[in-house]
């Protein structure tokens, strides 16, 4: 992916072709970093719970097992907590520094005319440095 932000913050690449009932595809998140290396970020992801359904959370190759919840009326919470032990801070740091996977399926009733705009949605609840301090909070993400 390239990046897609000037600051820190994280954004999302999905695909932007047809998906039909029953469908599966994986939403891939990316962390623009600022000046720090990301420890540790947390996230909330919603979707449109009428057309999609959560599947699944994969790992990136630079943190630990994503801790993924999900709550009714189509939201994903997600934490990334720790660095995964054979990432180094160069791993950890930059403008596109993949953070994990969200797998969904297109819901077996959902309309196949339909345009499902903003179908998923992502904001940056926290993301920590290598110091512990919070350096985002609360923002928007990108998708």
């Amino acid at each position: 992916p390239s990046p897609v932000l000037a600051s820190a913050g994280v954004y999302a690449v999905m695909v932007a072709s047809p998906r039909f009932p029953l469908d599966t595809f994986t939403v891939s998140f990316y962390a623009h970093t600022g000046a720090f290396a990301l420890t540790s970020a947390q996230m909330l992801v919603r979707f449109n719970a009428s057309a999609l359904e959560y599947r699944a959370a994969t790992k990136s190759p630079v943190y630990a097992s994503p801790v993924a919840v999900e709550s009714d009326g189509g939201a994903v919470s997600v934490q990334v907590l720790d660095v995964d032990a054979t990432a180094s801070t160069e791993d950890v740091t930059g403008t596109d520094v993949p953070l994990l996977g969200l797998t969904f399926r297109v819901r077996a009733a959902a309309d196949t005319m339909a345009t499902y705009a903003n179908a998923v949605s992502v904001t940056v609840v926290s993301m920590l440095n290598q110091g512990s301090i919070e350096y985002v909070a609360d923002e928007p993400g990108v998708v």
